[in-house]
């Protein structure tokens, strides 16, 4: 070990009835083996979701060693680390060992039965010894890169060490490899996994070869996680999914084809129903018709994929829904209108919005047609973007009081806006309709904390309303190819938070607002193709755009200085 690290553990010893001096005075004599380091520190937090602070700063002599900091019950005879012969539970986890190997003296752990020593940039080889551990029920090897910048995987775990590991720790329930280099690891191997494991991380480019379909048959498996290894192949079981799945998560890999439908009806969810199954199959290779969730799925995550056909009416039963994404697929025809009934879809806050999860609807990069799906009364977050939606837009989407976020954009609606549009919470925050065919925009009340208006490429004809200049929480204004006539209302002016506006591509005109200038905010200006007269205004916030941002008014004059 380097003694320039950050240390951070927890200790558990067995029960015994005296805590003599000379364990204390070994755990200082290891402590002092350490520099603490704070950039080790920050390291940590980075890569690992962690926030670390340095315990051992609370281990002195005048204290009972058993009040320290990470420490708990009484530790037998030790003169270091490796002679804690009657140690339960070390966890090692988020310090910076960059450089050192996992040492073969953890066969003194003999009665250990909870081994952390993850996100600690341990490389080389994981020593044989690490199967001497029969007691292990829970081992975590997982986050061991090459370097605080550099995050690769620097551990390598041989397939002869793996098949002893499998062999003699007969009572594991955790195992987690997630980001060990396993690609010596023949697939075939977890076949002889205990079949007491619940929990199994691999993933991150840690095997490749055929996929083991004998996973799906440990009778007490709950969570799988093979994520991110894009070295496998093969396709998923049609038959003999006969163990407990909650979570299963398949996201960046390589597996293709069809995905059987037994996926949604893993025989265990009988009795499971207050256990949530997760699925997680994004960016893959997946193709054919979209497999049925069960009713108790709560996360069914199947984006960037290559799913066909409609989407079967049949995934409105999955109740229990809270997080949907199917974009970026190929789905045609219509969406259901049972969408509207899956009442519990939530999802992860954005980052701009504090101390709420989104009800959530993404369907978008799709090819869906027909009418808009009306959605749920609480859903927050709601795109159908870049389809082929036709017709207009209903009122009844207007029963969505809870909007922040509505993208329609780049579909074929027509006709004008519901007048409801304005009737949304206080809460809406983006709107976005650019690139369909709406007309007559009229925006009679809409609300104050809107941060970005999109409306380009519809066919409005008309001029900009007066309203707009009360958004005074607007960032972002795209009214570009709209016909718009007539000139820039003064109000908008009053938009000082504003950071970019596009009005390019209409027929605008008069005199250019010298009020522009006071928008101290502003970074980017398109006001090109329409039909200005007069000076540019030369001073303050106009005079950082270059003519670009003002190009193709024949009756402009003058320069931005």
């Amino acid at each position: 070990m380097r003694n320039e690290n950050s240390f951070h553990c927890s200790l558990l010893s067995s029960p015994a009835t005296h805590r003599p001096l000379d364990q204390r005075n070994a755990l200082l004599h290891f402590k002092n083996s350490f520099m603490l380091d704070r950039d080790a520190l920050d390291a940590c937090d980075w890569h690992c979701p962690i926030t670390s602070y340095p315990k051992t700063n609370s281990w002195n002599k005048s204290m009972d060693c058993c009040s320290w900091d990470s420490l708990r019950g009484i530790l037998h005879s030790i003169s270091s680390l490796f002679l804690l012969r009657h140690l339960r539970s070390l966890n090692l986890f988020g310090n910076n060992f960059i450089g050192s190997h996992i040492s073969s003296n953890l066969s003194a752990f003999a009665k250990s039965t909870h081994l952390n020593l993850s996100c600690l940039y341990f490389w080389g080889s994981i020593p044989s010894e690490i199967s001497y551990l029969s007691k292990v029920v829970s081992l975590d090897l997982s986050r061991n890169y090459t370097s605080v910048i550099y995050p690769f995987s620097s551990l390598i775990l041989e397939n002869s060490i793996f098949a002893m590991l499998v062999h003699n720790l007969t009572t594991l329930r955790k195992l987690v490899f997630y980001e060990v280099n396993m690609f010596m690891v023949s697939p075939k191997s977890f076949a002889n996994l205990s079949s007491s494991v619940t929990y199994l991380s691999v993933g991150s480019y840690s095997i490749r070869g055929i996929f083991p379909c004998i996973l799906f048959q440990l009778l007490n498996l709950t969570t799988l996680d093979i994520s991110e290894d894009n070295n496998l192949s093969r396709i998923l079981p049609k038959s003999s999914w006969t163990n407990p799945l909650d979570s299963l998560s398949l996201r960046d890999t390589s597996l293709s084809r069809e995905i059987p439908n037994s996926i949604g009806t893993l025989k265990s969810l009988a009795f499971l129903v207050k256990q949530l199954l997760d699925i997680h199959l994004e960016n893959n290779s997946f193709h054919g018709p979209l497999p049925i969730p069960s009713p108790y799925t709560s996360y069914f995550l199947a984006s960037d994929n290559g799913f066909t056909s409609e989407i079967p009416s049949l995934i409105c039963q999955s109740s229990s829904l809270q997080h949907l994404d199917l974009s970026d697929n190929n789905f045609s025809g219509n969406m259901s209108s049972c969408f509207g009934n899956i009442t519990n879809l939530n999802i992860f806050p954005l980052e701009y919005i504090s101390n709420t999860s989104l009800t959530v609807i993404d369907l978008s990069n799709n090819k869906f047609g027909g009418p808009i799906p009306i959605p749920s009364p609480i859903t927050y977050y709601y795109s159908i973007a870049s389809n082929k939606i036709t017709k207009k837009i209903p009122s009844l989407i207007c029963n969505a009081t809870e909007f922040k976020i509505i993208d329609l954009s780049n579909n074929s609606l027509r006709s004008s806006l519901p007048r409801c549009l304005t009737n949304f919470s206080t809460n809406l925050l983006v709107l976005n309709l650019r690139m369909n065919y709406l007309e007559k925009i009229k925006l009679v009340r809409i609300l104050t904390i809107l941060i970005t208006i999109a409306l380009l490429h519809n066919s409005f004809q008309c001029n900009i309303p007066k309203v707009i200049g009360h958004l005074h929480s607007l960032i972002g204004l795209n009214l570009s190819r709209e016909h718009l006539t007539s000139s820039i209302p003064l109000t908008l002016g009053n938009l000082t938070n504003l950071e970019w506006l596009d009005l390019s591509s209409n027929k605008l005109g008069g005199v250019m607002p010298k009020k522009f200038g006071d928008l101290a905010s502003l970074g980017y200006l398109n006001l090109s193709k329409n039909q200005f007269t007069g000076r540019i205004p030369q001073d303050k916030q106009l005079s950082t755009f270059s003519s670009d941002s003002f190009s193709g008014n024949s009756g402009l004059c003058g320069t931005p200085q």
